[in-house]
């Protein structure tokens, strides 16, 4: 019987969508979204078991997804993830991590600060690493 992976909705745009793709998308089903009403709609018609959401999501509409999710799934995972490297200052990127956790994010990962301090496959590594946490699975070897 085949492995069945989870369904995970990744509401970013085209550019940080392929990043995501290529760490998480061996270990789910990413049901990739670009605009907040794509994302409503998809939660309404597929069981989802986690929220993966980028910084720049149509538009900077992250709070918006997040504060529906907290609203109509309270208890689902949900994953808030700067992934595009624009130029940002720390204390913003900061503000932005301290709003994703008041407005009830699961986590925020910040990856290009990551990828600073790691390197790219270890920042890799911890983004799958705390993606297989949040869903409860074990880690496996890519």
């Amino acid at each position: 019987m085949p492995e069945q992976r989870p369904d995970v909705l990744a509401a970013f745009p085209p550019l940080a969508a392929e990043t995501v793709s290529a760490i998480v998308g061996q270990d789910a089903r990413l049901h990739l979204v670009a605009s907040l009403e794509a994302a409503r709609d998809q939660l309404a018609r597929q069981p989802i078991k986690l929220v993966l959401c980028g910084v720049h999501f149509d538009e900077s509409r992250m709070y918006d997804l997040l504060t529906h999710v907290r609203a109509t799934y309270p208890q689902l995972p949900f994953i808030c993830c700067r992934m595009l490297d624009f130029e940002i200052p720390a204390i913003s990127r900061e503000a932005i991590r301290i709003a994703a956790e008041v407005l009830g994010a699961t986590y925020f990962l910040d990856f290009p600060a990551l990828k600073m301090d790691l390197g790219d496959a270890p920042a890799e590594r911890r983004f799958r690493a705390l993606f297989l946490a949040t869903l409860g699975l074990p880690q496996k070897a890519a």
